[in-house]
């Protein structure tokens, strides 16, 4: 019988108003009850729409008439998604299936076909060493080891085939979707990534879920190739990006713009060169200013040749981490302005997820993936936003 993972916890005074044998027997129904519902969860099966973004191949660049920066390119893959038995979510704040929400939605929403999505593949060894240290990556074929970083003893219950392939080969795709990422927003101008911004990774260990430092390597995967040289990284979720500072201190040509909250993951902060610690609390109008005030000036001064954009959705008042109150309108504007400033100085961006500590943080995705594809990508949504 499997364990329980540690986020379950019955509530041990229930015994305080039962005598004797009645409140065990009840605690007992109560763990019978928990432990049945977990074995319940046993992943779910992909749809036809899914299964159309399982194998890797080329999609189609969308492109508004008559635009003259190029395009947009959607980049996912169902195969990067985390599909446990004894369901992650339900012992864990964090929602590992946005992407796969994003992209349903955006099909049911027949603002793309499967056809149009990028499908990305594994990144290999020979990829995850760019950044990675060997002994770092042979530590992850311990289920136990991840377990401890994703936060939840759910990866630790799955066998260990299970683990391989539902757990440590999806974060490997997900490495693969931001390579491949970076790679069209070069050609293409823009590409946006369901997934991605582990953000917390670094050369050696991971942390918060994020076990693979996917930016960094994408990033060295550009200057190896001479796609990019200067690159600029924003980071707009409510931790700051320590992981990504680690693995790019010592870089002259990168420069870390990471506006975090000071109160927020980790206690001890990583020195960066372009870090902003705010206060708790802050609205759409102060963000915002913040934003203002300093991206166009980083950009001219900088002069970056690529910019990654780590769109975090955890600055949403109401998230279970953060303690920023923007409201989704203003995440959409912030994220909006942020493409502008790329795009309008004609700097490929790369775009991906971040943090979002709620299991409808995913609609919050959503809604600005759904206004940069309108914008730059010129699809036409048929469905009001206000319907959903």
């Amino acid at each position: 019988m499997p364990r329980i993972p540690s986020r379950f916890h019955p509530d041990r005074h229930a015994s305080d108003a039962l005598p004797g044998l009645r409140a065990r027997l009840c605690l007992g129904l109560v763990a019978a009850g928990a432990i049945c519902t977990l074995l319940a969860g046993c992943g779910y099966a992909p749809t036809a729409a899914d299964k159309a973004v399982m194998d890797a191949r080329a999609g189609r660049v969308l492109t508004p008439p008559g635009h003259g920066l190029g395009g947009v390119a959607v980049v996912y893959s169902y195969r990067e998604d985390i599909n446990v038995k004894y369901d992650y979510e339900k012992w864990h704040p964090h929602d590992l299936h946005r992407g796969r929400k994003i992209y349903d939605q955006l099909v049911a929403d027949k603002a793309l076909t499967p056809e149009d999505v990028f499908v990305p593949g594994a990144a290999d060894d020979n990829m995850l060493l760019r950044v990675h240290q060997r002994e770092y990556l042979a530590s992850l074929a311990n289920k136990h080891v991840a377990a401890a970083l994703m936060e939840s003893n759910v990866a630790s219950l799955q066998s260990d085939k299970d683990y391989t392939e539902r757990v440590l080969a999806p974060y490997r795709v997900d490495v693969g979707g931001t390579v491949l990422s970076a790679e069209l927003a070069k050609i293409h101008g823009m590409a946006i990534h369901l997934g991605g911004g582990q953000k917390h990774a670094s050369t050696d260990r991971g942390a918060r879920s994020d076990l693979l430092a996917d930016v960094p390597i994408a990033m060295d995967m550009l200057r190896e190739r001479k796609l990019a040289d200067r690159i600029l990284v924003i980071d707009l979720g409510a931790s700051q990006a320590n992981g990504i500072a680690v693995c790019t201190a010592e870089q002259e040509n990168t420069y870390l713009f990471d506006v975090y909250e000071k109160s927020n993951y980790p206690k001890a902060k990583q020195l960066e060169n372009g870090g902003v610690a705010i206060d708790d609390g802050i609205g759409d109008g102060e963000y915002l200013a913040i934003l203002r005030a300093r991206l166009p000036k980083i950009l001219d001064d900088f002069k970056p040749d690529f910019v990654f954009y780590l769109a975090g959705a955890d600055v949403v008042g109401g998230d279970l981490e953060g303690r920023s109150k923007l409201t989704p309108a203003g995440m959409t504007e912030r994220d909006l302005y942020v493409a502008e400033q790329a795009r309008s100085r004609e700097i490929p961006l790369c775009v991906v997820l971040d943090g979002g500590w709620a299991q409808d943080a995913w609609r919050l995705y959503y809604r600005s993936i759904r206004a940069l594809l309108a914008r730059y990508g010129g699809v036409e949504f048929r469905v009001p936003l206000a319907e959903k």
